[in-house]
């Protein structure tokens, strides 16, 4: 008898859950994953040799490696966004299977991206949302985990005022800061340009860039003459936007776009042991989407903090 009535319970529990779909850009820097209802509406990398261009797919067509040595031999390249009759087609799609589905393109500072899919909110009423998560790479894996706890909670209800609120509020949790070695594609994109350009490659400084969620853009916000001095500016300048060392970190990772393992290795190491261990720091690779504006031998780290 007990059984029986949790088993019915049960089957209550999931006839009533609804079904939501998650939609990314590239700049998440994971691929499409239908068993955990993901799916990716790739932005495009342009590559332009001698008047000649090329376009690929940002998430499958290209890898660093690639993108590094093609940068090398005087290959230029830029991004644009998705295409707006492939997400009209995948959300389409989805909305006959799905009772929700949400969208989570690259940070709204940062492309004209979250304009586009904002834009097709009033063709499937009710059904598709656009959110800014102001985030790139990990962090919007990390805000996706969150988002599917939350509204599982809610028994996958969604409110989408609710749900923003929610964004909103977390977004105080997240924090990080690129570190640019290689200006060389700050300047090719026109991102670094006249005197402040030549000051900082003659004078090999590092950049420090904020990538705060909360704001949604990257922000120059210092500069330093060596390595170290970056690394410890980075974390006082979390502590005072995060409470990086005040407060328990939930979730670190560092990010690069260095090639070399070992150097990379010993990146994450330097990290780990400026946070005293504090968690366990993962590591990642930038995707070529955001190598090609931020560059080659650079690094960031990128944290979630307890509420």
């Amino acid at each position: 008898m007990f059984l029986s009535f949790v088993y019915r319970e049960y089957c209550k529990e999931v006839l009533i859950l609804k079904k939501i779909a998650f939609i990314i850009d590239s700049s998440a820097n994971i691929l499409a994953d239908e068993s955990k209802d993901i799916y990716l509406v790739p932005l495009n990398i342009i590559e332009t040799r001698n008047s000649d261009e090329k376009v690929c797919n940002a998430s499958t067509g290209i890898n660093l490696e690639t993108l590094n040595e093609k940068i090398k031999g005087g290959s230029k390249f830029k991004t644009s966004q998705s295409s707006i009759g492939l997400l009209q087609q995948t959300v389409e799609e989805l909305t006959k299977k799905y009772d929700y589905v949400i969208g989570f393109p690259i940070s709204e500072k940062l492309s004209s991206n979250y304009a586009t899919w904002k834009s097709l909110e009033t063709e499937f009423k009710d059904k598709f949302f656009v959110f800014n998560l102001g985030s790139v790479e990990v962090g919007i894996v990390w805000f996706l985990e969150l988002i599917r706890d939350f509204l599982k909670a809610k028994k996958n209800e969604l409110d989408p005022k609710e749900l923003e609120t929610f964004i909103a509020k977390k977004k105080k949790n997240f924090g990080g800061v690129l570190v640019v070695s290689d200006v060389s594609q700050l300047i090719a994109g026109g991102r670094l340009k006249g005197f402040k350009a030549v000051f900082v490659k003659t004078l090999k400084l590092k950049l420090l860039i904020s990538m705060m969620p909360a704001n949604g853009g990257l922000e120059y916000f210092d500069k330093t003459k060596t390595d170290l001095a970056a690394k410890k500016e980075l974390i006082n300048f979390l502590e005072q936007k995060v409470n990086l060392i005040s407060k328990k970190i939930k979730k670190a990772a560092v990010i690069t776009t260095i090639l070399d393992p070992k150097e990379r290795e010993k990146v994450v190491h330097e990290f780990q042991s400026l946070l005293k261990d504090k968690v366990v720091v993962e590591e990642a690779m930038f995707s070529p989407v955001i190598a090609i504006h931020t560059g080659f031998s650079n690094y960031a780290l990128l944290v979630e903090m307890e509420d």
